[in-house]
């Protein structure tokens, strides 16, 4: 038996409803790992929502816009 990588939604279509994506989500997008977007997003790299989650602890929602525009200034022209 073989593992099947799960597709990975356009970017369109990812994150919550209101178009908001974890670190962890950001991931499968920006050719970082978890840990360093959270950092991106701590040190203000990305522009995040932040949420305050159980016992003060910092959770990141990152807006699809602006994944879209980290890409766009990533891309070479």
């Amino acid at each position: 038996m073989t593992a099947t990588a799960t597709p990975v939604p356009l970017l369109e279509f990812a994150g919550d409803k209101t178009g908001h994506l974890t670190p962890k989500e950001a991931a499968n997008y920006i050719p970082y790992s978890e840990k360093t977007i959270r950092d991106m997003c701590a040190s203000q790299q990305l522009k995040p929502v932040l949420e305050l989650g159980g016992l003060k602890q910092k959770r990141y929602k990152i807006p699809r816009s602006t994944i879209r525009a980290f890409l766009t200034s990533k891309t070479p022209r």
